[in-house]
């Protein structure tokens, strides 16, 4: 007889789509008498914990398969054993860690872009490698290291100091990290594994095999018992808990044997080729809650001009590009970083517009803080793209509303404005959103509400449901 046990992936972007697939597979198995091993699992790649929403389910089926097929396991037996010896020299990182086709970019300038006390925006320009090339919209993925501190926290809490340079690691099994030549504890712990990463219940019974005392026993069994991905603190690490409860003997190796492997992190590219095919620039902006830091953002923040970093163009979704007709109007949603595409989008445009094409004009609805703290590109290129006829611009300041019309939000703006966005629509226009999961929900609702003014609401949808593909396109993150 057949068993099963199905785990989703999928973005709730296409919510037309979303998990339709997984679930008919799922519900078919059932529904044919194959016998369930565990629940559905599904993942969100639009949300901001996918990566922690699989460990979980995964750590689930294997306690099942352990009970069906009467196997033994034991915690971090699971993990390859890894055994340290001190030892040199540094290996090709990449490499190591199955990313062949990423390889090295020059930094030509990294510029803060927000007032000294907001949330840190930045912009940062590369020279790309020779022959990589990229579309306005595409994503820069970047190969980042652990931020300083993380490091600096990982050879305090193991007693290592950065005298101690050379470490030699063997694995017993198939691993990520530089395994056969020597290398340095800081260069294992700030470039190959996810330090910050959100503990798991792996994680928790790999901690317990190492710890006697009564008091830390119960109080992790306790953390175990209750864990629950969505309700509990989204940022708490391994290394948090190790630092919490000093008393837990747990070996260096077991600890990187227990992360996940450091991955790329995709920006959207902020510029157009047709500015400079050989350059790419990111919008981003700078996480950092307490102790917990945005492994990537904080990297790139640290980057100066003439550092070299690992970095491979990827292509967006199809829709997502600038329309190849520049006659065609877009209209453009975003708030914060979400800006970034927009600005190569834009920068297009006006590349066009120099060259003597026919533009369309298009609309940027962007939501911030302050037109004179974090409205981003306002004061050189978006005045100066303006000033083109490349674009007109509705902003909305959530803590200057008076000076947006008395919108405080974007979707405020859209609604405000929703007999312009209704023309654009009448015109064909393309609409694009680009900003955090809520904030993009808000501007789709908006967006169906301005629709369904004239056609009903039930219509509406319909009539969304019929542009998205091809006239409504997003890129949604966190």
């Amino acid at each position: 007889s057949l068993s099963f046990a199905v785990f989703g992936a999928g973005n709730h972007d296409w919510a037309q789509t979303y998990q339709r697939v997984p679930r008919l597979i799922d519900a078919t198995l059932e529904k044919k008498g194959a016998k369930r091993l565990l629940g559905l699992g599904e993942g969100d790649a639009g949300g901001n914990s996918f990566l922690e929403s699989f460990n979980e389910w995964e750590e689930d089926l294997w306690e099942v398969l352990a009970k069906e097929y009467n196997i033994k396991t034991k915690g971090s037996s699971a993990l390859p054993k890894i055994d340290l010896q001190l030892v040199g020299t540094p290996t090709d990182r990449a490499a190591i860690l199955r990313q062949p086709d990423s390889r090295l970019g020059l930094v030509v300038e990294n510029k803060l872009l927000t007032a000294p006390g907001a949330p840190a925006k930045r912009h940062i320009e590369f020279e790309l490698p020779d022959g990589m090339t990229y579309q306005a919209g595409d994503y820069l993925a970047i190969l980042p290291l652990n931020p300083p501190e993380y490091v600096r926290r990982v050879l305090a809490r193991f007693t290592y100091s950065y005298s101690i340079i050379e470490i030699m690691l063997n694995a017993s099994g198939p691993t990520t990290l530089p395994t056969g030549r020597p290398v340095g504890v800081s260069e294992v712990s700030s470039g190959f594994v996810e330090i910050g990463q959100v503990v798991t219940k792996r994680n928790i019974s790999t901690l317990l095999e190492y710890t006697s005392d009564p008091t830390t026993r119960s109080n992790l069994e306790s953390i175990l018992n209750n864990y629950n991905l969505k309700e509990g603190n989204p940022q708490t690490s391994m290394l948090d808990l190790l630092e919490k409860y000093p008393n837990i003997n747990l070996p260096f190796s077991v600890f990187i044997a227990s992360l996940p492997t450091m991955r790329l992190r995709q920006y959207s590219i902020s510029s157009s080729p047709l500015w400079n095919p050989t350059r790419v620039t990111l919008t981003f902006g700078v996480i950092s809650h307490g102790q917990f830091l945005g492994v990537a953002s904080n990297y790139l923040a640290n980057l100066r001009g003439g550092d070299r970093i690992q970095m491979v163009v990827r292509p967006s979704a199809k829709a997502f590009h600038p329309p190849s007709d520049p006659s065609v109007p877009m209209v453009l949603f975003a708030a914060g970083s979400g800006m970034a595409p927009f600005r190569g989008f834009l920068q297009e445009r006006a590349m066009q517009a120099q060259a003597g094409r026919q533009v369309a004009k298009s609309t940027l609805f962007f939501g911030c803080r302050m037109p004179d703290e974090d409205y981003l590109y306002a004061d050189n290129e978006l005045a100066e793209w303006s000033k083109l006829g490349v674009v007109e611009l509705r902003p909305a300041f959530s803590r200057a509303p008076e000076r947006s019309e008395g919108n405080k939000y974007v979707q405020h703006r859209i609604w405000a404005d929703r007999t312009l966005v209704r023309q654009y629509f009448d015109k064909g226009a393309k609409f694009y959103t680009c900003g955090g999961s809520q904030i993009a929900i808000g501007i789709r609702e908006t967006f169906i509400r301005i629709i369904g003014e004239h056609f009903g609401k039930e219509q509406a949808e319909d009539i969304f449901k019929r542009i998205q593909s091809e006239r409504y396109a997003t890129d949604v993150f966190g």
